[in-house]
């Protein structure tokens, strides 16, 4: 909570000064605020594509993002979003709030998968151990994101379905 209310006073105040605000979701009730240089924003765009290209992702891929949204706290003006939606179309991502987990949520959920089929998929681990649980009730099997063949954990209760573990 006092990182939440000192956001002023963590903010550099020499070069690199921070260009980029973002925030996190505020699940615990009340998004914390953090700035970055542009310089940490290659890095990190650097790290990032490393790793999913380790993993097996490669640039262009469809990419469903299955996370947290911040539309409905803080309401984006109207050429910020146009801007968003055409870097997401561009990259051919597709960003679905993971906050509402009802069952009909993850039902649409779901219906998005099947209809957008990412490469890829990206989440919280709670969030998609959800949509994992209801994809494999109704028989939807995809392939985990950048897995060639992921190994079953022992005691796994579905490690003889190879197709549910990418293999």
């Amino acid at each position: 909570i006092e990182a939440q209310s000192s956001a002023q006073a963590r903010k550099s105040t020499a070069p690199p000064l921070p260009t980029i605000t973002k925030s996190t979701s505020g699940s615990t009730g009340e998004p914390l605020v953090f700035g970055y240089d542009l310089g940490s924003e290659h890095w990190r765009q650097a790290v990032k594509l490393r790793g999913w290209g380790w993993a097996g992702w490669r640039p262009a891929e469809r990419t469903l993002f299955f996370w947290g949204s911040l539309d409905s706290l803080y309401p984006t003006e109207w050429k910020k979003k146009a801007k968003v939606a055409l870097d997401r179309w561009l990259r051919r991502e597709l960003y679905v709030d993971s906050n509402a987990r009802s069952e009909a949520d993850l039902a649409r959920v779901v219906d998005t998968i099947r209809s957008f089929r990412p490469q890829a998929l990206v989440c919280f681990s709670q969030a998609g151990a959800e949509l994992d649980k209801r994809e494999h009730e109704e028989g939807a099997h995809r392939r985990r994101c950048g897995s060639r063949r992921v190994p079953p954990l022992p005691g796994d209760d579905r490690s003889g379905d190879a197709e549910q573990h990418g293999g």
